[in-house]
């Protein structure tokens, strides 16, 4: 089962932002403040992007063969129905974990 989502103006002119490399510095002592301070890199190469495009493709079709993406799936089709929507307005993702 394919699932189309609709995907607001703003969030498609957020995909056209290029690809940022982020580097998390790393703690110098483990009494200090826990706040992770990030660091933005030089820009990534053109085969880093490339990578980094395969493996979020690769993930996207993990996820869509999965069971647990059918069985959300079927969820937020009742939910939908309940709530009289005919589709998803926005989608927030917290993130994928190490994509590149």
């Amino acid at each position: 089962m394919l699932c189309e989502f609709e995907m607001s103006s703003e969030i498609v002119a957020n995909l056209e932002v290029p690809f940022q490399r982020v580097i998390r510095k790393k703690r110098k002592s483990k009494f200090k403040s826990r706040s992770n301070k990030l660091e933005i890199a030089e820009p990534l190469t053109e085969e880093e992007k490339s990578k980094a495009i395969r493996r979020i493709h690769q993930a996207k079709e993990e996820i869509i063969k999965s069971d647990i993406f059918r069985s959300i799936t079927v969820a937020l089709q009742k939910g939908l129905k309940i709530l009289e929507k005919t589709s998803v307005i926005e989608i927030i993702c917290l993130g994928l974990g190490k994509v590149g």
